[in-house]
């Protein structure tokens, strides 16, 4: 059985062994919704969600704030080092 959600195919869907008939309203609230939200995998799909947008805004705020790097010419013939936030 496959179960598709937010374009991922899930081989085996938890729902096909877990039941939540047992779990009270507000126990279920928070369990629905954490489920709700969804990992963005690049900066395009990151930069449409609003709370992602504004995280990232706060952070690059905070790194210019802090003056935890500048912005400078990048020497002849060197290759810049990429990164990746996590």
């Amino acid at each position: 059985m496959r179960s598709r959600t937010e374009n991922v195919q899930v081989r085996y869907p938890i729902n096909s062994v877990l039941s939540y008939n047992l779990v009270n309203k507000k126990q279920l609230r928070l369990i629905t919704s954490i489920s709700l939200h969804t990992k963005s995998r690049t900066y395009e799909e990151a930069i449409q969600i609003p709370e992602w947008r504004d995280t990232m805004q706060a952070e690059i705020k905070s790194l210019i704030n802090n003056q935890t790097w500048t912005v400078t010419e990048l020497p002849s013939g060197k290759t810049p080092i990429g990164c990746k936030w996590v």
